[in-house]
């Protein structure tokens, strides 16, 4: 039987030796296929593991990314310095060999001896301006001889339709020590989404025809700049614009002439506190603005926020009848990418000058209307969809109205995450559930009455 043992361990051994040297040799020939050679600098999105490279880049895990863009500096005491001909290097992707996703680039470099590397990747160089996204300098970086690897993208407008808005990505910080042994070693370039993604997935109840002739996503943000720094590695912070702070002034003109009235400064829509309807400006100047009016019965939502929707998500349409299933599902509003934002912001309290001209009084100033010294500012984002059931469409169609905060619930949309709200359309009503993740993973979800 000890004999027995012994022979059953060394065939184990040797089993255990020859996986061991399997592994190893895999790991080593994928190493030096992505590196080129001994002393390539090798770019790759690989990931602990002998799995296939990925960047989590898309919300299409089939797609694959063309290019990438890299940051490079190395430093041997004496400063940073680049490590290519220019600051930026142009990465591509040669598409997939037996052992993984190659990027390659040209001229190449090779390691340095007793040089510290620092690498960052990140993603478009150009947006898609037919679409209406843009950002007039792409991302931008301090000089490479500061050794910052801190990126900007300022003054960033997503595109009228978000399924059109580029995938915004960008990688942590990569340190290559000189103390790191760095032949044949590939750099990982594991990328981040900058953008939240939204998913609107309709239904409707088992037997019922239905038909969606309008769904709009009111109260967005639609430009920001984001900066993504160094320390801790991965921290991107979006600054959504314009921003009002508590305590500020603004100073609105109108010029009232005869019954027509226009807003010089038109910044900001007026809601009536107590039936929650907008205020024309006609009616804000004689009902709540003068010292006879509604005086301080208001609260305001800034105009670029409030009218920024998504007019184009299109419509749609289902046969609940056709099938007996439990219900219906209409998958047409998937893939939106949004600024991380604020669904919902209230407490901003600030003043409005407000500069009247009546033309009907001789090019005179109103001194009746009123200065309001605690405008409350309100932020909401939220769906309206208009739909309908059967074959014949009606005069007015129904109307939803979907909080995308589900209840408070979901304040923000955050960077490099996935909202799911699948919405019933019922005759009077739209309840929904909304599925908060990961792009990649599920974390929970919860509950929108």
């Amino acid at each position: 039987m000890r004999q027995y043992n012994i022979i059953i361990k060394c065939v184990l051994a040797i089993l255990l030796s020859a996986l061991f040297v399997s592994c190893k040799d895999e790991d080593e020939e994928y190493k030096e296929l992505s590196s080129g050679n001994g002393d390539k600098i090798g770019f790759d999105a690989f990931q602990n593991g002998f799995q296939k490279p990925t960047t989590r880049a898309v919300i299409d895990d089939i797609a694959d990314l063309d290019n990438l863009y890299v940051l490079s500096m190395k430093n041997n005491g004496t400063g940073w310095n680049r490590v290519f001909q220019e600051d930026v290097l142009t990465l591509t992707n040669n598409g997939y060999t037996t052992n993984g996703q190659i990027w390659d680039y040209s001229p190449t470099a090779n390691w340095e001896n007793e040089y510290n590397y620092k690498f960052r990747a990140f993603y478009p160089n150009t947006f898609n301006t037919s679409a209406g996204e843009s950002c007039t300098n792409g991302f931008q970086h301090s000089a490479i001889s500061t050794g910052s690897t801190v990126l900007n993208l300022n003054n960033y407008r997503s595109a009228t339709d978000p399924r059109n808005n580029s995938d915004l990505l960008v990688s942590p910080t990569i340190d290559r020590p000189y103390s790191v042994d760095k032949n044949s070693d590939v750099v990982p370039l594991g990328m981040k989404h900058l953008l939240a993604c939204v998913d609107f997935r309709i239904k409707t109840k088992k037997g019922e025809k239905l038909h969606i002739s309008k769904f709009t996503v009111h109260g967005y943000t639609r430009e920001g700049s984001c900066v993504v720094n160094e320390n801790p590695v991965w921290t991107p912070v979006w600054n959504e614009t314009p921003k009002i702070t508590s305590g500020s002034t603004q100073t609105v003109a109108f010029t009232y002439d005869g019954n027509t009235v226009t807003n010089d400064q038109d910044k900001f829509v007026f809601v009536d506190k107590t039936n929650n309807l907008e205020i024309s400006t006609k009616d804000l100047l004689e009902k709540y603005l003068t010292v006879y009016g509604n005086y301080y019965n208001y609260y305001v939502f800034l105009k670029n926020e409030y009218e920024s929707a998504s007019e184009s998500l299109g419509a749609a349409e289902t046969d609940g009848s056709k099938e007996e299933v439990d219900y219906y599902k209409i998958d047409n509003y998937e893939g939106l990418l949004f600024i991380p934002q604020e669904l919902d912001r209230d407490g901003v309290v600030f003043g409005i000058n407000y500069d009247v001209t009546r033309s009907d009084w001789g090019n005179g100033k109103d001194t009746r209307v009123k200065n309001s010294s605690e405008v409350v500012l309100k932020h909401l984002t939220f769906a309206e969809i208009e739909f309908y059931f059967g074959d014949e469409a009606p005069d007015k169609p129904l109307t939803a109205i979907v909080d995308l905060t589900a209840n408070g619930k979901v304040r923000k949309w955050e960077a490099g995450t996935k909202y799911t709200y699948t919405i019933g359309m019922y005759e009077y009503q739209a309840t929904a559930n909304i599925t908060i993740e990961d792009w990649q993973t599920h974390t929970y979800e919860e509950e929108l009455k």
